[in-house]
């Protein structure tokens, strides 16, 4: 067996690795303006109900929250030896919920952590994770769409 990481490790390693920062946990779970002077979040009070390890489509019916998905687009063989692809994080935001006490909309806040975090990050396939670019949505539900994606490469 070799210890190259599958698909599933990989964005369960993602998740785990969002999931350990607790200033992002507080920004995601808290609506207040000071999220950051609240009480610590544990990360399961966030799995599956603010961070999703896929695409999650936001229910305009829902009180405003914050969230945050996690996934991987346009995978593909290269050269039968390697695969590359996309890893897309979006963080989805309501328009109520934006400001901040801290110099930042929340989204920027919490994608400026996420590339932290994530920017030349190793061991989640072959070299670094390489930024590939970011962009906002305004969805109709009301809520504010900042992604960024990051390029992946692997040995097949």
């Amino acid at each position: 067996m070799h210890s190259r990481m599958n698909w599933i490790q990989k964005k369960e390693a993602i998740v785990n690795n969002i999931l350990a920062h607790q200033e992002l946990r507080k920004a995601l779970f808290y609506n207040d303006s000071n999220f950051l002077d609240k009480p610590d979040i544990s990360a399961s009070q966030l799995l599956y109900h603010n961070v999703f390890p896929y695409q999650h489509p936001i229910d305009s019916t829902t009180s405003p929250a914050s969230y945050l998905t996690v996934s991987f687009k346009n995978m593909k063989l290269v050269n039968s030896t390697f695969s590359s692809g996309l890893l897309y994080i979006h963080t989805l935001v309501h328009k109520d919920l934006m400001k901040t006490d801290y110099g930042a909309l929340r989204t920027d806040y919490i994608i400026s952590l996420i590339d932290e975090l994530m920017n030349g990050q190793t061991g989640l396939g072959m070299g670094k994770l390489e930024f590939n670019r970011m962009d906002e949505l305004a969805l109709k539900s009301g809520y504010i769409d900042l992604y960024v994606s990051y390029k992946i490469w692997d040995f097949y």
